[in-house]
């Protein structure tokens, strides 16, 4: 299956093409020249999600058995009172850069630590037949992934890390099932199963217990991400129709 993603962000590409590594995924500007976002004016992530799938829908007409991918996704702090939310990207302004919403996000915290939770809505297009019906010739489905957590009080990012957006300074708190199966998926890559010593969950937890995602060693946050969840089941969902 040929997906297209309705994002210019290579961060957010290369966790899908991560993820749904069987399927050749094509990133917006690896199809059109020139693409002129569209105004994401929902006050919700499922909204936002599915006008951005509209529109390369519109732009880009795939065939049926291909598929669109679109995402919104964003932090949450309870304490801000679900701030910055769909205003995640341009917390700061509209041309603000990760590290300018990170330093407005902390100043608005005055150093108190928070709950917080990181949020994707994935809206999947599927081409039908246009005589089927012509006014919107596709089926609609929508996922969400949210992982819970808090705020540290200030950046934490290492060096070298895939870390983007508000990852260095979110603080994920998996449960007992989240952290098995994040054990399991981090066996199953190469790259991820030498980092850990002996295979163990112990030996996972020590390794990102406490940490921000810009902690975390190489390759694991792709695997539990809030976009990562959603990713998953939507792997789960199309592999009845792909074999893969």
């Amino acid at each position: 299956m040929r997906v297209y993603v309705a994002s210019s962000n290579q961060n957010k590409i290369q966790e899908v093409k991560d993820v749904l590594s069987h399927h050749q995924v094509f990133g917006v500007h690896e199809i059109l020249s020139s693409y002129q976002s569209p105004v994401e004016n929902h006050h919700s992530f499922a909204g936002n999600s599915l006008i951005k799938a509209k529109a390369l829908y519109y732009a880009w007409p795939v065939n049926p058995g291909d598929m669109i991918l679109a995402d919104d996704s964003g932090l949450e702090v309870e304490a801000l009172g679900g701030a910055p939310g769909v205003h995640s990207a341009r917390y700061a302004s509209d041309h603000a850069t990760d590290q300018d919403n990170i330093v407005k996000l902390l100043a608005e915290l005055k150093g108190q630590e928070s709950k917080a939770r990181m949020t994707c809505v994935l809206t999947c297009l599927l081409p039908i037949s246009y005589a089927n019906n012509p006014k919107e010739p596709w089926i609609i489905k929508q996922i969400t992934g949210v992982v819970e957590g808090y705020i540290a009080q200030e950046n934490r990012h290492h060096q070298g890390s895939e870390a983007f957006g508000y990852d260095p300074v979110f603080v994920p708190q998996l449960s007992q099932n989240m952290t098995d199966e994040l054990l399991i998926r981090a066996l199953a890559d190469h790259n991820t199963k030498n980092q850990l010593v002996d295979h163990s969950r112990v030996n996972l937890t020590q390794l990102i217990a406490g940490k921000t995602y810009g902690e975390w060693p190489p390759g694991f946050k792709q695997k539990m991400s809030h976009r990562a969840l959603a990713l998953y089941e939507l792997l789960s969902a199309i592999k009845p129709l792909t074999g893969h």
